[in-house]
């Protein structure tokens, strides 16, 4: 089969699951349904990547028949059947499409397609491959969610009426663009008529006309076009941003930021190209059989000799659109890695100077820099070199026409009028042509655009609010049955977790790092979603709850809080869309998160302004701030992750004896155990099990894990 016409490129979304990319690749290639984004939302991403076992396992689900082989030299290959998913450099997946005596086509899923010589694949080949045999296949229907809409078609047809109205214009303005060509034949041919008195006049103010009309319609042309845009923007990264804070926690896990800052400044070039060429297309398709209507009545000839120019720069066209596009698609993703360095460049910029690595990612971000600036060399070159070709046909098709149309003049069957009159008209019809292979090569990149933004333009639409409880009392809360995985492949984080948890418990969740404490307390709160079993509220495990319910029943102090660029009060009443706020709140919020004595301090007060990050604030401030923040919202379920790991005994003393006088539920995740005696329960955690609960006492008493953890002074093992 050819491979090198059928196999499409897909990129990786995230760093491990290069595997599962390349075997999207091979499903698409055997016309297999199975999308990356539905291979990840059903086997998941392990944190250490797939194995060549995980992917053959997956390959069996669909149906396609494969074989694992370790093959010591790549150029054994050879004889292989095609495409194949082979180990790279010990550490990632590509898949080998074809084979061609000193070189092979690879297509990474990390950088895209490449031609490289058979060396430097001996090179990075770790002599283990997958292949994949169709005649022993049995190919299954898998059900799939059902195909997304074309939202960019959707965005475009709510302003049919904006768009017909530029289609109109267009239409006029081109018809006025047609009269010029048929005008200036006239004139030429009825030179002594048109050089009366009466006629000249009539000429003139006819061109007086034709300009103020020409103007009016292009100031309507524009006016609707920068109408349009916007819309189209609006809509676009609406969608886009709406999506994306609405994607689950889970898809930012393994993701850099760098990257979707780079895809969310894509949406610029698609509206670029979608509300210049639009309107543009469909008029240059319309005027081009209009335009060859009209020449075909002054000469066939003549035609004939425009439609071939016509055609070589079509063919010229679409062969440069598809180098482009090839070159692009590494473009695209060595431009977005250069993003994630400087992201993350900037994001970290304190830990490098402190350990003074500057120049190492200096050099990292060189790298791939100068690797963007070959790709945009190389594509640039590409369309000086094939993209000049049709500007020069059409630069010397009026030349041509005028020589071959002398001849026609001295047999008589053409005038000079007419000469001149074909040759504006065949420029009018070239011009379009040109402008129509441009297109095609934005459209083609639109395709590379498109393509990085699908995982979050296409996700799966957020669940209708009307089926999910929007408020409730929480009387109780519990975990039945529950198991959480990162993958199918993985053992889950935390497994068996049944818990319940009255109203107005003070729980506390105890264990070593890596023991699945944080992992339940996103279950708890709903960030995370059970892979097995169910949460339930009031007993209720088979109903769903809005983010509006949590947004006001649940309150959260994450493990690292983000503290936002905003006042030190905006960051505090962050959940509060009522105005005044509620000043009598605020103030014991302040109190009981131990934060009086830094607002004091600050030269505005509360409306001292946050730099990014909370950079300018302490790891402790920072703490309190988020932990004012919840207790703000005065939720009846306060969910808090190792809240006072920055704060020093005082503060932390303080801020804790309040939290159990309090009367809403409490569920902490602990790092100093002297601080959860009092407790109601403990609940005692290793390797994603709950091994031991009960009050502190108990615990003791049982002389098990808790006790082991709390009699040595080493806690720091535990945090």
């Amino acid at each position: 089969m050819n491979t090198l016409r059928k196999l499409k490129h897909i990129e990786q979304g995230e760093h491990s699951e290069c595997g599962l990319a390349c075997l999207a690749m091979v499903l698409q290639y055997y016309k297999i349904e199975g999308k990356l984004s539905e291979l990840r939302d059903e086997y998941g991403v392990p944190k250490g990547g797939f194995t060549l076992l995980h992917l053959s396992k997956i390959a069996r689900d669909y149906g396609l028949h494969s074989k694992g082989m370790k093959v010591p030299l790549f150029k054994n290959l050879k004889q292989a059947s095609f495409p194949l998913i082979a180990f790279w450099n010990n550490k990632h997946f590509v898949v080998v499409a074809k084979i061609r005596r000193d070189k092979a086509l690879i297509l990474d899923p990390a950088c895209g397609r490449l031609w490289l010589p058979l060396e430097e694949c001996m090179q990075s080949f770790s002599g283990f491959i997958l292949t994949f045999d169709l005649e022993k296949s049995k190919i299954q229907t898998k059900t799939h969610k059902s195909k997304e809409k074309n939202y960019i078609v959707d965005i475009i047809f709510n302003k049919k009426g904006i768009i017909l109205t530029l289609l109109l214009v267009a239409l006029l303005t081109q018809m006025i663009g047609a009269l010029i060509p048929m005008s200036n034949q006239w004139l030429v041919d009825h030179l002594s008529t048109a050089t009366q008195r009466n006629y000249y006049s009539f000429i003139g103010i006819s061109i007086g006309i034709c300009l103020v009309l020409f103007y009016l319609l292009q100031l309507l042309r524009g006016r609707l076009i920068t109408h349009f845009q916007t819309y189209f923007d609006d809509a676009i990264m609406s969608r886009f941003i709406y999506n994306l804070i609405n994607l689950p926690i889970t898809f930012f896990m393994n993701r850099s930021t760098g990257d979707l800052i780079f895809r969310s400044n894509l949406n610029v070039y698609i509206r670029q190209i979608l509300t210049q060429r639009l309107v543009t297309i469909i008029t240059d398709c319309l005027f081009l059989f209009v335009y060859l209507f009209i020449m075909m009545q002054y000469s066939i000839q003549l035609t004939v000799i425009t439609i071939m120019f016509a055609c070589i720069i079509v063919i010229v066209s679409i062969l440069n659109a598809k180098k482009v596009k090839e070159v692009t698609d590494s473009e695209l993703i060595e431009q977005s890695k250069v993003q994630k360095i400087v992201t993350e460049m900037v994001e970290g910029i304190e830990t490098i100077k402190s350990v003074y690595v500057g120049n190492q990612f200096y050099e990292k971000w060189k790298v791939h820099f100068n690797k963007q600036l070959e790709l945009t060399q190389k594509k640039n070159m590409i369309m000086v070199f094939l993209g000049n070709i049709p500007v020069s046909l059409q630069f010397i098709l009026p030349i041509t026409l005028v020589w071959v149309g002398i001849y026609y003049i001295n047999i008589n069957q053409l005038t000079v009028g007419e000469l001149l009159g074909i040759n504006t008209i065949a420029l009018s019809f070239i011009t379009p042509v040109v402008s129509l292979a441009n297109s095609y090569t934005d459209l083609i990149l639109l395709s590379s655009y498109f393509s990085k933004l699908e995982e979050v333009t296409n996700t799966t639409e957020i669940q209708s609010k009307s089926n999910l409880i929007q408020d409730t009392t929480i009387d109780s809360i519990a975990l039945q049955g529950v198991e959480y995985k990162y993958s199918t492949f993985e053992d889950p984080i935390v497994k068996d977790i049944n818990l319940k948890i009255l109203k107005g418990q003070k729980i506390a969740i105890v264990g070593k790092s890596g023991s699945g404490k944080s992992t339940l307390l996103k279950l708890l709160c709903g960030l995370l979603k059970p892979t097995n079993g169910h949460l339930a509220i009031n007993d209720k495990g088979s109903v769903c709850y809005s983010d509006s319910f949590y947004e006001k029943k649940v309150g959260v102090v994450n493990q690292h809080p983000y503290i936002f660029n905003m006042s030190v009060k905006d960051n505090i009443v962050l959940n509060d869309y009522q105005e005044p706020k509620d000043n009598a709140r605020l103030e014991q919020a302040i109190i009981y998160s131990d934060i009086l004595d830094i607002v004091q301090g600050l030269p505005l007060g509360l409306l001292t302004q946050v730099s990014e990050g909370g950079e300018n604030f302490s790891g402790g401030q920072r703490q309190k701030i988020s932990i004012a923040r919840a207790l703000y919202k005065n939720p009846e379920l306060l969910i808090m992750d190792e809240p006072t790991s920055s704060l020093d005994n005082i503060s932390e003393e303080k801020i804790m004896d309040y939290l159990i006088r309090n009367d809403q539920t409490l569920v902490v995740a602990a790092h100093r155990l002297n601080t959860i005696r009092t407790f109601d329960r403990i609940i005692v955690m290793n390797e994603g099990e709950i091994v031991e609960e009960g009050t502190h006492h108990e615990l003791i008493k049982q002389k098990g894990y808790y006790y082991n953890i709390y009699s040595t002074e080493e806690t720091k093992e535990f945090i």
